[in-house]
């Protein structure tokens, strides 16, 4: 009976009607006994080990009944409907999704997949990435909040089953356990070394950190889908990725190449601005940007800065448009967004003020870098998307942010909370209705040495960015840096905290009135 299906694939047929009825009339003979037999369990192998093959074959065996039989672990899941916000699929169709999302990176012509076809085309142990995708979400069947820890259980009692020891056992124990920790570093600061040696630290070798890529990326397109990934959070995975590869070759190389790089950009910077920008300006702007900018910023953009603060002193300071924001537009299509360039003078709820305009201008913020100059001049990146993940390219969509950003920043009076209050739900909010996702906050003081940071998950709504910064502000606290994520519906935000001297917010105090009032925010 498993033979069949190994047929089945080596041929690239499909089971006809007087087979599956012929399989299921004999459903008497898949016994314990049976799936412990050492030839069914190697047929099994061999067809986790074809590349590209695996996810067809697996849902006719599954709607065959024999699959459960092979992985009782993953029985449970048939039919489980998951009560999450991410998921709109059942656990058993989630996961069979996932084989045919990694089956489609092999050999793939997109531009997205073709990296990923990559990586999988260069792994040695396909059975043990297969069977990890198979188990990774087998824990909820119980109905735990850690589900990826009792998958992990379940991954070393299906590897010891099938004979796996030693690495191939750790191996698939890993997979399972830390299928989600990719996306979860991704949204953290990646340009702290910090950052990149603990995650370097948990995945530990290049085998290990190349499956977590394929089994990360098979699972986040199986929830979901590639139009709602947007291609800024693929640009930060494999920024993650890149850097983690490179602290595994080496921690010392790595922090001495960064520090390189660092160099390299302040000459970089210096010589694409000879002629245009003094060196003295140029030196003078580094100087007063803090230690982090050149770790953050690539050359070009810091070049942008420059040439976009000197536009703003000549423009704007001594002129009757001294308080209009100096804004800059330039779109990555390629990328899925587009790059906005705020330079203005600091003020009290700016960065409140621009995210509500954004909001107003039904624009999403991917991610924000939020500097400010000794000179108290504000440059501010913004990576922004319309709702179909595209960039704002249309010149009333610009209008209308400008305009609002103007108006909300010369006036004594707000205008955005009036304004975002009339505006009608996201289009995610229309698709998805009352679905329900859990909010929380949390403040963190261990991820990254020296700040403190908000971790805000709550179900996204116009104008709730310009509310949780408004509310920020409300409390005496400066945001540092923002980390700003969008996924199907769902707010993701992380942000840097400052007091009012411009260091991190320690006082536990003045921490836990920030969360009662951003509670408040997240719950209307």
């Amino acid at each position: 009976m498993i033979r069949v299906f190994r047929i089945l694939q080596d041929q690239g047929s499909v089971p006809g009607a007087e087979l599956t009825a012929l399989i299921r009339a004999n459903f008497s003979l898949l016994t314990e006994e049976w799936a412990r037999r050492p030839e069914v369990r190697e047929t099994f192998l061999h067809i986790l080990r074809q590349k590209g093959k695996v996810g067809r074959i697996l849902r006719w065996m599954h709607e065959c009944g024999v699959l459960g039989w092979i992985l009782p672990e993953f029985a449970p899941l048939t039919c489980l409907v998951q009560h999450e916000f991410f998921h709109r699929y059942t656990a058993d169709e989630h996961t069979l999704v996932c084989l045919e999302q990694l089956d489609a990176m092999l050999g793939s012509k997109e531009p997205d997949l073709r990296k990923y076809g990559d990586l999988y085309a260069r792994v040695e142990v396909p059975e043990i990435l297969a069977l990890a995708v198979l188990l990774h979400d087998t824990g909820k069947a119980e109905l735990s909040r850690n589900h990826e820890e009792i998958g992990a259980v379940h991954a070393a009692q299906v590897a010891r089953r099938f004979g796996f020891r030693g690495r191939e056992l750790a191996l698939m124990t890993f997979l399972v356990d830390h299928h989600m920790t990719l996306g979860n570093f991704s949204r953290k600061n990646l340009d702290e070394p910090e950052t990149i040696r603990a995650f370097a630290r948990i995945v530990q070798d290049e085998e290990r950190l190349n499956l977590l890529m394929l089994i990360s990326a098979a699972d986040v397109r199986a929830v979901a889908g590639r139009n709602n990934w947007s291609s800024w959070r693929e640009l930060l995975v494999w920024d993650l990725y890149g850097r983690t590869k490179r602290m595994l070759a080496g921690e010392e190389e790595f922090l001495r190449a960064e520090e390189e790089e660092r160099k390299g950009r302040a000459q970089q910077v210096q010589t694409e601005l000879a002629g245009e920008i003094s060196g003295e300006a140029v030196t003078q702007h580094l100087a007063g940007m803090g230690p982090s900018y050149l770790r953050q910023c690539p050359a070009p953009l810091i070049a942008r800065h420059i040439r976009a603060v000197h536009r703003f002193f000549s423009e704007r300071v001594g002129g009757a448009d001294a308080l209009v924001p100096l804004v800059e537009w330039r779109d990555h299509p390629q990328e899925g967004h587009t790059e906005v360039l705020v330079v203005t003078w600091n003020r009290e709820r700016l960065f409140s003020k621009i995210a509500g305009s954004f909001a107003v201008a039904e624009c999403n913020i991917l991610s924000a870098d939020v500097f400010t100059r000794s000179d108290d001049v504000v440059i501010d990146t913004f990576r922004v998307c319309n709702e179909r993940m595209e960039p704002v390219s249309h010149r009333v969509d610009r209008e209308t942010f400008e305009k609002s950003l103007t108006a909300s920043l010369q006036g004594t009076e707000d205008p955005l909370p009036e304004r975002l209050a009339g505006q009608g739900p996201t289009i995610w909010q229309k698709a998805l209705g009352e679905a329900e996702f859990p909010a929380s906050l949390r403040i963190d003081t261990e991820s990254e040495p020296g700040r403190t940071l908000l971790h805000v998950q709550a179900p996204d709504r116009v104008g709730l960015l310009h509310a949780l910064t408004g509310g920020i502000a409300d409390e005496g606290m400066q945001i540092g840096v923002a980390r700003i994520t969008t996924e199907k519906g769902a707010a993701l935000d992380t942000f840097s905290l400052l007091d009012r001297e411009g260091r991190g917010v320690t006082d536990a105090a003045w921490q836990q009135r920030l969360l009662e009032r951003l509670k408040g925010v997240v719950s209307r």
